[in-house]
């Protein structure tokens, strides 16, 4: 069985340069998920569950269920199935920072240890909607619908999509910074009111 690449295995080493205090990865065989959700409650039962299966199952579901949740484009479905194709394995870790509550991530390798990405659990519907409704449901579609496999994934140590919980916050406070700066910003020719900025990654 594949285990993480050697760039995520470095990232997640607990020591003074990580500023990690703990890290697990998980695995059934030592950990059950009532121990693990005491750590963190939104650790999701799937990802337990797909923790307990053999490489290529784990990595046949995570395409699946991938591909299921969001909305169809053949550029998309290209994208995504490209992916899944280089991964070398898709890991559950949970870590901890001193002072800081434990934050689960579903990490995923990529071959030669080239690259991983790591993902913060999935909303429920409910919690979409209110996010979505605090921004006069005007988010995009696709973006709704990948809170429901990650809500934040970033590349290797990336801050990367911002988690969507924060997203209102983070982009009022940025709207507020721009205005109190009276910076302008254009799009081509054309000029953007901050008011109609919303902030989804950070890097």
């Amino acid at each position: 069985d594949g285990l993480m690449n050697r760039l995520a295995f470095e990232y997640f080493k607990k020591d003074q340069d990580s500023g990690f205090d703990d890290v697990i990865i998980v695995d059934p065989n030592t950990h059950t998920f009532d121990a693990l959700q005491k750590l963190t409650k939104n650790f999701p039962k799937a990802w337990y569950e797909l923790s307990s299966l053999n490489l290529k199952d784990r990595v046949d579901f995570s395409t699946d269920f991938c591909l299921k949740t969001l909305p169809y484009t053949p550029n998309t479905y290209q994208l995504i199935y490209d992916f899944f194709l280089k991964l070398e394995d898709v890991t559950v870790v949970l870590t901890k920072k001193k002072n800081r509550p434990y934050k689960v991530e579903l990490v995923y390798s990529m071959q030669n240890d080239s690259t991983f990405f790591r993902g913060r659990p999935p909303l429920d519907d409910e919690t979409i909607s209110q996010i979505n409704s605090k921004f006069k449901n005007i988010l995009p579609r696709d973006f709704l619908k990948f809170l429901k496999i990650h809500s934040g994934f970033a590349k290797n140590s990336d801050t990367g999509i911002i988690e969507a919980e924060n997203i209102f916050e983070i982009t009022n406070h940025l709207r507020e910074l721009i205005k109190s700066q009276n910076k302008t910003i254009k799009s081509g020719p054309s000029f953007i009111d901050p008011k109609d900025l919303i902030f989804f990654y950070q890097s």
